[in-house]
């Protein structure tokens, strides 16, 4: 295992979100510019992962991931998708064709699921496929959520209990750099404002919901902004247009405070 594909896999597991790494470096199952055999950092032996690593460690930044086998456009896939579209911000790559998906991401860039090319899209309903660049720990994304606790005093709780910053699972900066909107697992929105004075938008969370209207074992895994793409194609993000919140079993909702 190198470490950028441990890495990959660590972060998955660490969101709480179901998959099962299917592929990372098979021979001559993909192109020879692949990510999937791009020169690696060397990293641990897992005992599990050796059937897919059929490398010495030191070769791949890539995993394939599935639920199940011939399972193709699910939800459960999408789930997947959308724990890593979170830390889209570390992805060289990002790919799955399944319904729900409205991006995707290569070499680093995003771009409309509309320009996929189809020959990409036909092979990528039935796995979601994950890159980072060499020297890139995923893991590492997800441990940095523990600087927010340290700061929770300065936090300002807008949904939910001040005991469940023990349960944060993403964060993401404001488009407009005043601050971090951060995600806890059962829902709740808190914002952290670099200046009490110009405190970042709250659009409300899914904490908030009545209890009758809650689905039961739903948690959450992931925040993002807002993306808007005009007419010309470009793609841009504010904080009035509000943020994403992913679901653990496929669920994406768009939360916006009306004016």
């Amino acid at each position: 295992m190198s470490q950028e594909t441990d890495g990959i896999i660590a972060y998955l597991r660490s969101t709480g979100v179901a998959g099962m790494p299917t592929e990372i470096n098979k021979p001559k199952a993909h192109g020879p510019t692949s990510f999937h055999y791009a020169a690696a950092t060397k990293g641990p032996v897992r005992r599990f992962e050796m059937c897919i690593d059929h490398s010495s460690g030191d070769q791949s930044v890539a995993v394939d991931w599935g639920f199940r086998r011939g399972q193709r456009d699910s939800a459960e896939l999408l789930a997947i998708f959308n724990a890593f579209w979170a830390a889209r911000s570390k992805l060289k790559e990002l790919i799955y064709a399944g319904p729900g998906v409205t991006h995707w991401i290569s070499n680093g860039k995003v771009y409309p699921r509309s320009q996929m090319p189809k020959a990409v899209a036909d092979m990528h309903h039935d796995h979601v496929h994950v890159a980072v660049a060499k020297g890139v720990v995923l893991k590492q994304w997800v441990d940095d959520i523990n600087e927010l606790r340290a700061a929770q005093a300065q936090q300002q709780t807008t949904g939910g209990d001040n005991d469940m910053a023990d349960f944060t699972v993403g964060a993401c900066m404001a488009p407009s750099g005043k601050g971090r909107w951060v995600l806890d697992r059962d829902g709740a929105v808190r914002t952290y404002s670099f200046d009490p004075n110009n405190p970042v938008m709250f659009h409300g969370s899914m904490y908030d919901y009545p209890e009758e209207q809650k689905v039961k074992d739903r948690y959450y895994i992931g925040i993002q902004p807002v993306v808007i793409q005009d007419a010309n194609g470009n793609l841009s993000s504010k904080d009035e247009y509000g943020y994403w919140i992913f679901s653990n079993d496929g669920g994406a909702f768009k939360l916006v405070k009306r004016a």
